[in-house]
């Protein structure tokens, strides 16, 4: 979990157990990436869909629209990135994303997973994921520890219990009302996870999730006293560093300009590091170019990176941990909780406190171990000050952060009408008025923004001749702040409920994203799951029309004839899929776009056989 060489990717946490599907998932986040939204169900499937070789937009969209009403995503309200592209995907997943805000004016920071899969037995398995990485694009050092179910006769785990409580809380704190698949998804989860054990790392014989937040109180976890300490934290404050365990060593490990926030002076007697500048630096995108898009706490300072915040930085350390030796015993508190009063006194955290023997689990092991040796990629750094220097940025980020809260606690609505050309008009309003933080422009993401942005003081705005395809809850704000002869600039996206759109909206987007006959044929070959039916053939084999110069798929329908039956005889949901793809696809004459008269015959038979068996 801590060693520098061991890069685990997210994804590859998602990925099922051998022979199982996800069933539910639900997720919390401070912030939120709608690209990495979408591709969070593509993990999910990825042992039915890598494993044909299939990693085409079509996989993205037959991935999403199977496993959205499954996963449910609580994020803080006012935190969703903006994104560098619009894509039409996210209209089948607009239902996942659950905007949430805490009282006390805390923050809705914790980064947690829990996730349900099943067998075509009937068996469960269900796992854990405690991070300290948002879902986002951010190219940060995080940590992220793995939980799976225990067997039976496993001695080292951890009580879902209190996992299963956390999440079983959340929808509390949502905005609006959870829709009704997501709210039965995350109840039916809570209720199964109260009955499971976790097995523990190797290297620790007792865990405790801590949900820290959800009650009023202070919920501060460190002893009085430690033999030797570590901290890792991207954000501190005096007080925090006040309250550490008294300790003849301690390490803090955080980032330049916090530590120089801080002075060193409050620091006196600790011993503070920063990452390396190698390890900080970017790894290259191979495409050359940053794909991020803009951070919802995006802020620009002077000559700043506008894709750089104080309050969320994009690289470098974004990992907070805490670690302790007293005795023979060491302890571990992993997650997203940063060494700082707001984490364990307002905002919503989860972070999981582990417990082994120090020669394995220790300060010493986590730092100067062979196999860890996370001081290889640390050096000493020494702040600039005595005192510490001002905090006013991050103030005018906090006065923004804020303000975009209250815009999406504000009932913000989108109201669609319809026009006899077949677009639409759209006007936004607000059941309740927000004082105005600086200058501020709004767009439905859909829409560009170098033609679409308005500038906004509150009160209605309108965009006109909207397509059906891009009308989407959700909308763009970016707001400048001058203060102090300094400039700082947030965008996010709120979620606006939608009033008046087409209730075939949906189905509208799915037939602009399935273009042609082979788009069909490779969809239906993601949906039935069969290795005989081979979507590299059908979009690699086509002949030229006579007289048209067009190629076209070569299709046998006995191709097809194969992998439905075994579908139907397998008893799984392949052929409910494609009956509901079908459905979705029909126009209003029940025509469904690029199937041939011979594919809609065979399917009419085998869907027959099917119902006729039931």
């Amino acid at each position: 979990m801590l060693s520098p060489d061991d890069r685990h990717v997210l994804t590859d946490a998602l990925n099922p157990p051998s022979g199982m599907r996800l069933d539910a998932a639900a997720v919390s986040t401070y912030s939120l990436d709608l690209t990495s939204l979408l591709m969070a169900p593509l993990a999910m499937a990825a042992h039915e869909i890598t494993s044909s070789g299939v990693t085409d937009p079509l996989a993205l969209l037959e991935a999403v629209r199977r496993y959205a009403d499954r996963t449910t995503v609580f994020c803080q309200a006012g935190a969703i990135h903006v994104p560098p592209e619009y894509q039409r995907l996210v209209t089948f997943a607009e239902r996942c994303v659950v905007e949430v805000a805490t009282a006390d004016e805390g923050t809705f920071h914790p980064k947690v997973w829990l996730l349900r899969f099943a067998g075509a037995d009937g068996s469960e398995h269900h796992r854990t994921l405690v991070l300290s990485r948002n879902l986002t694009r951010d190219q940060s050092w995080d940590t992220i520890l793995q939980l799976d179910e225990a067997a039976e006769d496993t001695q080292r785990v951890l009580d879902g219990e209190k996992v299963a409580q956390f999440f079983g809380r959340l929808p509390q704190l949502a905005l609006r009302p959870l829709p009704g698949v997501h709210g039965d998804s995350v109840a039916s989860l809570a209720a199964s996870a109260r009955m499971v054990r976790f097995e523990l790392p190797a290297g620790f014989h007792d865990g405790e999730f801590l949900g820290i937040g959800l009650d009023p109180g202070d919920r501060w976890p460190l002893p009085e006293v430690a033999d030797r300490l570590l901290v890792v934290s991207p954000f501190l404050d005096r007080t925090t560093i006040d309250r550490l365990p008294d300790s003849n060593d301690t390490v803090v490990v955080s980032r330049a300009e916090t530590l120089d926030r801080i002075g060193r002076t409050a620091l006196e007697g600790i011993s503070t590091f920063v990452l390396q500048a190698p390890a900080e630096s970017d790894e290259a995108d191979p495409n050359g170019t940053d794909q991020r898009g803009q951070n919802a706490s995006s802020a620009s300072r002077g000559t700043a990176d506008s894709a750089s915040s104080l309050l969320e930085p994009t690289r470098g350390l974004h990992a907070k941990l805490f670690a302790w030796d007293s005795g023979h015993e060491s302890h571990l508190l992993t997650g997203s909780a940063n060494a700082t009063s707001a984490a364990f006194r307002r905002n919503v955290e989860a972070s999981v406190l582990l417990s082994g023997r120090r020669a394995q689990a220790g300060v010493e092991a986590i730092l100067d171990d062979p196999s860890l040796g996370l001081r290889r990629v640390l050096q000493e750094y020494v702040p600039t000050t005595d005192d510490g220097t001002s905090d006013e940025d991050m103030r005018a980020e906090r006065d923004l952060e804020a303000f975009h809260l209250a815009l999406a606690e504000a009932g913000a609505t989108l109201h669609v009408t319809g026009r006899d050309d077949g677009y639409h008009d759209l006007q936004l309003t607000l059941d309740a008025a927000v004082p105005s933080v600086g200058e501020t422009a709004i767009r439905p993401i859909s829409l560009p923004a170098r033609v679409h942005r308005r500038s906004w003081a509150g009160g209605p705005v309108t965009w006109a001749e909207v397509d059906t395809k891009d009308l989407t809850p959700f909308v763009a704000i970016e707001t400048t702040l001058e203060r102090d002869g300094r400039t700082t600039v947030r965008s996010c996206v709120i979620t606006a409920n939608l009033v008046g759109a087409p209730e075939t909206r949906a189905r509208t987007v799915l037939r602009s994203l399935v273009e042609n006959e082979r788009d069909l044929l490779r969809l239906l070959a993601l949906l039935l799951q069969d290795p005989s039916f081979d979507p590299g053939f059908l979009a690699s084999s086509s002949t030229e029309s006579e007289g048209t110069g067009e190629r076209r798929p070569i299709f046998d329908d006995l191709v097809l004839l194969e992998p439905l039956v075994r579908a139907a005889a397998r008893g799984d949901d392949g052929l409910d899929r494609v009956a509901r793809l079908f459905e979705d696809l029909s126009d209003e004459d029940n025509h469904v776009p690029y199937l041939t008269d011979e594919i809609a015959t065979l399917w009419k038979t085998v869907w027959a056989a099917k119902k006729a068996s039931a």
